[in-house]
C-alpha cells in the first residue's frame, strides 16, 4: 500500500506558523521566533499582511485570531485538490464542510469561555485526514468511492481500502508537523470525545461541532441540536437552549465566510 502521507512530511509555511501560535500563549514571542529562523514563514506574513513581516507584532498582540484564522485557511486551501475525488467532493465543497464546523467552532468556545482562535482552527481541520487518505486512493485505487453520509461507515470503509482511517490520518499529520498535543488528541478522539481521558475540552467542542456543523450543511440544524447528548453539553458548560439562541448567528457567518473563500479562490 501506498504511502498516505507522501509529500506531506515537510510542513508548508502555514502549518509551521499555525503550530507555533496554537503552542503556546504568547503568539508574540512565537511570531518572532519564527520571523527570525524560517524564511518561509516571513514570506508567508509578507503576503498575508499589509506591511510584511515588520508589521506583525501589531497583529500578534491585538489580532491573534485573525493570524490563526489566515493560517488555517490558508493551510487547509493549499492541500485540497486532487484526491478527493473517491468522497465525491470537489474542493469547494470540501472547504465548506470545515467553515461549517469552524463556525460553530469559534461560537461554542465564545460561549463556553474556550479559545475562539483555536477552536476555529480544529473546526476548519477536522478532516484534513482525507486528504492524505484520498491522495493515496486515487494513485493506487482510483475506482474506489467513500461514503462520507455517516461518520462509521466511512471510517469503517477507509480502514478496508487504505489501512487507515481520517482521524487517524488527520491526527498523524499534525504529529509530523508538530501541532500541540491537545490538537492531535481532539482530532484523534472526535468521534469518542469522553474516551479521551485528561483535558479534553476542546476534543468535546470539537465533537459538538462537528455534528452541528454538518447537521447546517444538511438543513436539519435544529433536530442535530436537540440530538447532542447531555453528558457532553454538560462537559463544557453548554445550555441546549443556547445552541438555538445562536444558530442563526452561526448560519450567517457561515455564509459569509463562503462567499469570502469562494470570491478569494476566483480571484
Amino acid at each position: 500500500m501506498s504511502n498516505p502521507f507522501l509529500g506531506l512530511d515537510h510542513p508548508p509555511p502555514s502549518a509551521r506558523l499555525l503550530s507555533a501560535i496554537l503552542d503556546v500563549d504568547d503568539a508574540a514571542r512565537s511570531l518572532e521566533l519564527l520571523r527570525r529562523e524560517d524564511g518561509g514563514v516571513r514570506a508567508f506574513l509578507g503576503v498575508r499582511f499589509a506591511g510584511g513581516p515588520d508589521a506583525v507584532g501589531g497583529v500578534a498582540a491585538g489580532m491573534r485570531f485573525s493570524l490563526v484564522r489566515t493560517a488555517s485557511l490558508s493551510l487547509l486551501s493549499g492541500l485540497v485538490g486532487d484526491g478527493l475525488e473517491c468522497y465525491g467532493l470537489t474542493a469547494e465543497a470540501f472547504l465548506d464542510r470545515g467553515l461549517a464546523v469552524a463556525a460553530w467552532a469559534e461560537m461554542l468556545a465564545g460561549r463556553s469561555g474556550g479559545d475562539r482562535a483555536t477552536a476555529f482552527a480544529l473546526g476548519l481541520l477536522y478532516r484534513v485526514g482525507m486528504v492524505p487518505v484520498g491522495r493515496m486512493l486515487s494513485r493506487v485505487k482510483p475506482d474506489v468511492r467513500i461514503p462520507v453520509g455517516r461518520l462509521a461507515p466511512q471510517l469503517a470503509r477507509e480502514r478496508e481500502e487504505a489501512r487507515i482511517d481520517c482521524l487517524q490520518a488527520g491526527a498523524r499529520l499534525l504529529e509530523m508537523w508538530d501541532f500541540p498535543e491537545f490538537a492531535i488528541k481532539a482530532l484523534r478522539h472526535q468521534h469518542h470525545p469522553l474516551l479521551h481521558t485528561g483535558r479534553r475540552g476542546m476534543t468535546v467542542l470539537l465533537a459538538l461541532s462537528v455534528a452541528l456543523g454538518e447537521a447546517m450543511q444538511r438543513g436539519a440544524l435544529l433536530i442535530a441540536a436537540d440530538a447532542l447528548p447531555e453528558p457532553l453539553l454538560d462537559e463544557v458548560r453548554l445550555e441546549r437552549i443556547a445552541l438555538h439562541d445562536c444558530s442563526t448567528a452561526v448560519e450567517e457567518s457561515w455564509q459569509r465566510m463562503r462567499d469570502t473563500t469562494r470570491a478569494a479562490a476566483r480571484a
